[in-house]
């Protein structure tokens, strides 16, 4: 009787090869719990070289609004010396020209994002280095608003930082991991808040998050302003 035959070993991994390993991103929540984002991931889901290698830390970008009517404003890094971008802005109104904001690269004066308001809509139509973006709301009982990345061909999402968020923004992708958030300065007489960044969040991916954001800093603005003035209006006509 002939010794058994030998059962060819066979390797776990298929002939064609395992995709590269990438480092998890820590999950966050979007609950009210903020406490949890305390500290932003690097932005290291996609193994897309043009995001850059993940940082230690978050990068700061400071916002100062600039003339009597602050209809300039100034985008600064985090060593709020070094402007990074210039946004121009009018007054949104009904004979105001399109769009109403402009956002330029301050180190070549190129235009890399536009936003134009709409009377009757709550939607926002972007442009990103010449490039349509639409950023709509998220659904029908909800401010929050997204848009298709043209930088990493998924979703992000602003929306409030809690239900008392006080002008305050989140900034999530598509897995509600956090990778930008606003900070609103209430009491400053020049400056209109900060961004803090994910580390990793650089190039066209950051010309989308820093025109967004603009975009919905400045939509809730003229949001209070017409509720205000509606409200003015209101009181007057019942006197």
């Amino acid at each position: 009787m002939g010794k058994p035959t030998a059962q060819p070993q066979y390797s776990s991994q298929p002939p064609y090869g395992a995709p590269p390993q990438y480092s998890a991103t820590p999950q966050y929540s979007t609950t009210s719990q903020h406490s949890q984002y305390q500290a932003l991931p690097g932005y290291a889901t996609s193994p897309n070289p043009s995001y850059g290698q993940p940082q230690p830390q978050s990068r700061v970008l400071h916002i100062y609004r600039e003339g009597i009517t602050h209809r300039h404003a100034r985008i600064v890094d985090s060593d709020k010396q070094t402007q990074l971008y210039r946004v121009d802005m009018n007054s949104g109104g009904c004979f105001s020209s399109k769009p109403h904001l402009k956002i330029y690269a301050s180190a070549t004066g190129n235009q890399v994002g536009t936003v134009t308001f709409h009377t009757w809509s709550s939607s926002m139509d972007l442009t990103i280095q010449g490039r349509p973006v639409l950023l709509k709301k998220s659904g029908f009982m909800t401010s929050a608003h997204e848009f298709n990345s043209i930088a990493t061909g998924g979703s992000f999402k602003w929306k409030k930082d809690g239900m008392f968020s006080g002008g305050n923004l989140l900034c999530l992708d598509q897995q509600d991991q956090l990778i930008a958030r606003f900070r609103i300065c209430n009491w400053a007489m020049s400056k209109e808040g900060k961004f803090e960044l994910s580390p990793g969040v650089n190039g066209m991916l950051m010309d989308e998050i820093v025109t967004s954001g603009i975009a919905m800093v400045e939509w809730a603005r003229r949001q209070r302003n017409a509720a205000a003035s509606a409200s003015a209006g209101g009181g007057a006509a019942a006197s």
